[in-house]
């Protein structure tokens, strides 16, 4: 089910995977979360599968390639698990080794959370990860996906300090220091980068560290014929590199940093020569200065095969960035390279519990179709429950309802094709103008709408459809799935199923945006015709995170953003226990039958619209009294059947299911006992 973790931010519930089993632990079932800083409920459950013969993969889609972050949860919370080598599994993200043998029990011990990240490029519109069994299950607890412009930043919580920087064998002067550059004084650490290689634990210093992120040119190369002489070291770091090239000979990370503009931080690089002919030359740059003119590895050690961590300071840049350049100065192609980066603050700043999307401002936004007026909203606490964001008439032109609502043109869309029907009737609509444009798969791809929301929290997204069009008039010629925020709001809507062809269906789901954008998807059913999208409405809710409200501008024109960030404070949400849960299951589905609108319930779950029906009809009393529960509301709509009623609910693979059922005769047809007998069969 739905998690709130840190923050307030959202977890969705489970989704995207090909097959594996569900385990879930009770809620007040302990896990040590310090060294990720989420909520136990995050690792208490999770996804595992026994088979060597096929992988445990999720295939999560994005709307554009580029370069994605990639955040993974893990904890060891199976009572079969009490040794090392019981569970050891590779994990793989677009085909790329991003774990090799990752045994959570040997390096960090049982009930233990622990958080990977990794940065890579998608080719296509789809990020897939594969979890490869070598010994007992593989197994995943939470996955995140951040978009490309938006990967650039870290997450919230810096690493736990739990011992020194580096063994102080390893540590020497700066080539260059002043008087003010105490290493000292920097003792949080933000993160640590295995440069070229795969994150790990080491287990000699007990630091976490992250696989080879942020850097823009350079070659990863990973060599396990490297000697390395030094004692008390993980030869894992120094036999994986990162090292300039002939195209791009300099190598440059462009690291985030997650303190206050302006602030001091201390890199500590590790570097290795191990080359017996080379002159490796290189000057360092950390930001704009240059702190190192013609380092040499060799003048440090003096003798090769001999690792070294030199420190070096810097102070964060405007856009909140720090720049490491490596510049070749050699002559001999004996390009910079390097082992190891560590990122360290002088004390923990508020910048440093944001989230990722406090730096979205500098995300590209999608390019504008369209050119109506800025929209300009203020995210302070004035700022009402139900204030309109967005009211866009897909595939058509701007439109003034006679309700007084304004749409704007199509625009924020990524793929489609916009067709106008001005024929088009649909008695039914409240909005009828909306109906006669549509923006339309084009048969080879899915609908893809990337919104930009200038809030930070809860939203209702109404989506607005009609089956005008007539080669569509039976069931079954047009079934698309619709997904909201990485949410499934339904998998296989069918329109004419489930309003009748030429009537209006709105699909009304809540959904938490925490990265800058909203994103829409309508998939494809190859075979049947392609989805088909009316209007889409967004409505701000409520604000999510707490001491931080963001006020932005949008020129839709220009696709560019200015986004100015004060201080107040808002709520958080909380979440009530699911009490009545059984134990040992999660809720694959909850449906709110009879209903369009999603709902919020008073445990905090939310119960998605009405899908997975085969006929029937809907019926709503929304002001009808309803006895003997806590949500009236859920009680208030149904679904009924003249004949027999179905649902088709769709599950990852063949297993043991617990079904609960919710029922209130709400109709006034209904005149006594024995005046409605139905079964129920599964």
């Amino acid at each position: 089910m739905a998690v709130v973790g840190a923050l307030g931010h959202v977890w969705n519930a489970d989704a995207y995977f090909n097959t594996g089993y569900m385990f879930q632990r009770a809620a007040d079932f302990e896990v040590d979360v310090s060294q990720t800083g989420q909520v136990p409920a995050l690792y208490q459950s999770e996804r595992y599968f026994d088979l060597k013969q096929v992988d445990l993969v999720y295939n999560f889609p994005v709307s554009v390639p580029g370069k994605y972050l990639v955040e993974l949860h893990f904890a060891e919370i199976c009572d079969c698990v009490s040794k090392r080598k019981q569970r050891r599994f590779h994990v793989r993200i677009e085909g790329k080794r991003v774990e090799k043998k990752l045994d959570l029990f040997r390096d960090h011990g049982w009930g233990v959370a622990i958080r990977r990240l990794y940065e890579l490029l998608v080719k296509d519109n789809a990020v897939t990860i594969q979890f490869q069994k070598k010994q007992g299950n593989p197994k995943i607890s939470a996955i995140a996906i951040y978009p490309p412009g938006v990967a650039a930043q870290l997450p919230t919580t810096p690493l736990p300090v739990a011992t020194s920087a580096s063994p102080a064998s390893l540590t020497t002067p700066p080539a260059t220091t002043t008087s003010k550059d105490d290493a000292s004084a920097f003792q949080i650490p933000i993160y640590r980068i295995n440069c070229g290689g795969l994150s790990f634990f080491d287990s000699k210093t007990g630091h976490e560290w992250y696989g080879d992120l942020f850097s823009s040119t350079g070659k990863a190369i990973e060599d396990a014929s490297i000697q390395v002489t030094n004692n008390g070291v993980d030869r894992y770091l120094y036999q994986t590199y990162r090292r300039g090239t002939n195209k791009e000979p300099s190598l440059v990370y462009n690291l985030p940093a997650q303190s206050q503009v302006g602030e001091p931080v201390m890199l500590l690089l590790h570097f290795l020569e191990f080359c017996a002919d080379c002159e490796r030359t290189f000057h360092v740059y950390v930001g704009q200065t240059r702190v190192a003119k013609s380092f040499r590895t060799m003048d440090v050690t003096g003798i090769r095969s001999r690792a070294v961590v030199v420190p070096f300071f810097g102070r964060i840049s405007d856009d909140g960035m720090l720049q490491l350049r490596l510049e070749y100065a050699g002559t001999n192609k004996d390009w910079p390279l390097l082992m190891g980066i560590e990122l360290y603050g002088r004390e923990q700043t508020a910048t440093q519990t944001q989230d990722v999307a406090s730096a979205s401002s500098s995300a590209s936004l999608p390019a504008a179709t369209s050119a109506p007026a800025p929209t300009t909203v203020s995210t302070s606490q004035s700022t009402p429950a139900g204030s309109i964001l967005y009211r866009i008439n897909a595939g058509g032109h701007s439109y003034s309802a006679a309700s007084g609502a304004e749409w704007q043109e199509d625009n924020h869309f990524g793929t489609g094709v916009a067709n106008v029907q001005t024929s088009a009737s649909v008695p039914s609509a409240t909005e009828p103008g909306i109906y006669q444009s549509a923006r339309v798969g084009d048969g080879l791809h899915d609908v893809v709408y990337q919104v930009p929301i200038p809030i930070r929290g809860i939203f209702t997204v109404e989506l607005y459809f009609a089956e005008t069009c007539d080669c569509a008039t039976h069931i079954g010629d047009r079934v698309f799935g619709v997904t909201v925020e990485g949410l499934q709001v339904a998998s296989r809507l069918d329109l004419v199923a489930a309003a009748g062809w030429s009537r209006a269906f709105v699909l009304s789901v809540m959904v938490e945006v925490t990265d800058g954008m909203l994103n829409l998807i309508l998939s494809q059913d190859p075979a049947t015709l392609p989805p088909v999208l009316n209007g889409l409405q967004i409505a701000f809710e409520e604000a999510t995170e707490s001491a931080v409200t963001t006020t932005m501008t949008t020129l839709v024109t220009t696709s560019t953003t200015t986004i100015t960030t004060t201080t107040t404070t808002t709520r958080s949400l909380t979440t009530i226990p699911d009490a009545d849960q059984p134990m040992g299951y999660v809720a694959l589905a909850r449906i709110n039958c009879g209903s369009t609108a999603a709902y919020v319930d008073s445990h905090g779950r939310l119960w998605n619209p009405d899908y997975g029906f085969v006929g029937g009809t809907s019926f709503e009393m929304p002001e009808l009294g309803i006895a003997n529960t806590r949500d009236p509301r859920l009680f208030q709509s149904e679904r009924y059947g003249l004949g027999t009623l179905r649902y088709e609910i769709p599950v990852p693979a063949p297993d043991l299911y617990f079904v609960r059922l919710h029922f209130a005769d709400i109709c006034p047809c209904t005149l006594g006992v024995g005046s409605r007998i139905f079964k129920v069969c599964f």
